[in-house]
């Protein structure tokens, strides 16, 4: 978490305008506390946050989201395998619960990524994705944000998230890889039978 924080222009001040959800950050803590760490382990406002969550209809700095995910990472698992693992599955486990299972399933893995650029926007604002083709077994999102507010563990994340609902709308075989287009650009680039 602290080299994520150092790469920032501006620490957990930078990109005030990228806000994420705070229903994001809320099911990871209540899976993963942190608000047990000693005394000076996170800065002040993340251990703030991290012990008196918000709403989960909140938006809070995506910087701080990210921050308090790696300091999860950190905790709890040390390892990109057993990270993005869980990530698939705590998704897995939401996309099949009574509120996705059966719009995700009818609208098929297709149908499904055509909206993800909507689905995206209701949980992130200032870091948009955009559909750039989409055919029946691929798709290509591109996903715009400021240098550095992702980071590889981010986008590991997101890929599970999307590969989870992928694998919930019955899409199989699913392979997805990430390009960076430029400082700002990523290209994720999804296939699946």
């Amino acid at each position: 978490m602290a080299r994520y924080l150092e790469g920032l222009p501006r620490g957990l001040a930078s990109y005030p305008r990228c806000v994420n959800k705070a229903s994001l950050l809320r099911s990871a803590i209540d899976d993963h506390p942190l608000h047990d760490l000693p005394d000076g382990t996170l800065p002040a406002a993340l251990a703030e946050l991290a012990r008196d969550l918000p709403p989960v209809s909140t938006w809070i700095p995506a910087v701080h989201d990210n921050a308090l995910k790696l300091a999860i990472y950190d905790r709890y698992f040390g390892d990109p395998t057993r990270y993005k693992r869980f990530v698939f599955d705590a998704q897995l486990a939401l996309f099949s619960g009574p509120l996705y299972r059966f719009a995700m399933r009818t609208l098929g893995p297709r149908r499904l990524v055509r909206r993800a650029p909507e689905r995206f926007a209701h949980f992130h604002r200032g870091t948009p994705v955009t559909m750039e083709r989409v055919e029946d077994t691929l798709a290509i999102l591109l996903h715009e944000s400021p240098p550095g507010l992702y980071d590889d563990l981010s986008y590991a994340g997101f890929i599970e998230g999307i590969r989870a609902a992928l694998t919930n709308a019955g899409a199989r075989e699913i392979s997805i890889t990430r390009e960076r287009v430029d400082d700002h650009h990523v290209r994720l680039i999804g296939r699946w039978s």
